[in-house]
């Protein structure tokens, strides 16, 4: 039974603790945000302004 309770309480620190406040919408771009597209162009805040935008690093290995 005590091992039963610490793996619950493990489990719910580990799940609560990956729900941090990094997931707040509307939050605005910063002033100096850059991205460089694949094929070169780089487009800045101005370009993002009133759409949604979702940011996804792919680094190659």
């Amino acid at each position: 039974m005590p091992r039963l309770f610490f793996f619950v309480t493990v489990a719910l620190a580990f799940l609560t603790g990956a729900c941090e406040t990094y997931d707040k919408p509307r939050r605005p771009l910063p002033v100096n945000f850059r991205v460089q597209l694949l094929d070169g162009p780089r487009l800045g805040v101005e370009q993002f302004r009133g759409k949604p935008w979702v940011i996804h690093i792919w680094v190659p290995k």
